[in-house]
């Protein structure tokens, strides 16, 4: 009798501690196990429509306030805020300090700027990228050609088409509409240097400064004998070429397409402003980088990109070679 009564016993308080258990509010660890992934602060676990589960980024914080100061310099009403925000904006946020932020350039605030500016480089698309976006589109031009077609009327009729507004000229966003991919672009990045890359080729071939290309100088960029002209970046009565780098003031400036492109960090008070410092030979993009760049245009499903670097490369080889022969009539004929 005894035994049954301790068996009882038992088996209730069992019991008891599995509905306790059930009861008990999940710690903020297992709160935040989403599947097989932890969801991070300023996100949410959600099940997607194939039962597969997911982190999002949370669609509203409580309004309890309780500022904080963000490592973007912005104030936040309470740390949900923060990492919402920094999911949002897909990027990694800290806590510099409770409380809002300091108006005045604080030293903190100086030492992120120190870290990022100075070390940064500026998105620019280089001569070779520009050179080599050109032969693309112009080695795709040539798969058009149907016979008895001349090439001269393939690029009307592209001019034409590309031409969207119907205004008789082309502006760096219709030319990138019409060669890019129609794929949904997810490295915002290599979207943004391949209009730089089209602005350069607009720039390139734009006699009138209007920064668009009429139907004559389209034809002129695209044309089978058109050589693109190297560009060089004047210092101090010196020239430089492409990929070049300096420093003025906090900001990194490198040679592109002839042209000094420069960061834009707000630099430290007191110090003395608009000194470039010593040119260094700068870092060109690499081939991977450059088929990154290029894989995205329409063209390379019709050309292959390894014929396309090396027509660049001879002619850039012959162009040096011009350059050289030059340079020696010029030193003949001082010494005459």
């Amino acid at each position: 009798m005894m035994r049954l009564l301790l068996l009882v016993c038992v088996v209730v308080v069992l019991l008891s501690l599995t509905e306790a258990k059930s009861k008990r509010k999940p710690s903020k660890k297992e709160a935040r196990q989403c599947g097989n992934e932890r969801c991070k602060s300023g996100r949410r676990c959600v099940t997607r429509y194939d039962g597969e589960k997911t982190c999002i980024c949370r669609e509203r914080c409580k309004s309890k306030q309780y500022l904080v100061c963000g490592s973007d310099g912005n104030t936040y009403t309470n740390y949900c805020h923060l990492h919402r925000s920094a999911c949002l904006d897909n990027k990694h946020m800290s806590v510099l300090h409770t409380g809002p932020c300091l108006i005045e350039f604080n030293e903190v605030e100086k030492e992120i700027e120190k870290k990022s500016a100075g070390s940064r480089r500026p998105l620019v698309c280089y001569q070779i990228q520009r050179d080599e976006l050109r032969q693309l589109l112009v080695d795709w031009l040539k798969t058009k050609v149907a016979s008895g077609k001349p090439y001269s009327d393939v690029v009307v009729e592209t001019f034409t088409k590309c031409d969207e507004d119907k205004d008789g000229n082309l502006d760096g966003d219709e030319m990138l509409k019409c060669t890019e991919k129609d794929e949904k672009e997810t490295d915002t990045s290599l979207h943004i240097l391949r209009g730089l890359c089209m602005d350069a080729l607009i720039n390139m071939g734009d006699d009138n400064n209007d920064w668009l290309l009429n139907r004559d100088e389209f034809a002129t960029v695209f044309g089978l004998h058109f050589t693109p002209p190297a560009g060089e970046c004047s210092l101090e009565d010196k020239t430089y070429s492409d990929g070049a780098q300096t420093k003025l003031d906090c900001n990194v400036c490198v040679c592109a397409c002839g042209n000094w492109v420069c960061t834009g960090a707000p630099c430290f008070k007191g110090k003395e402003m608009g000194v470039p410092g010593p040119v260094v030979d700068g870092r060109l993009p690499g081939r991977k980088e450059t088929e990154e760049l290029l894989q995205g245009f329409r063209a390379v499903h019709h050309v292959k990109l390894s014929d396309v670097e090396n027509e660049v490369k001879d002619a850039a080889i012959k162009d040096e070679i011009v350059q050289q022969l030059n340079k020696m009539k010029v030193d003949k004929d001082a010494h005459m």
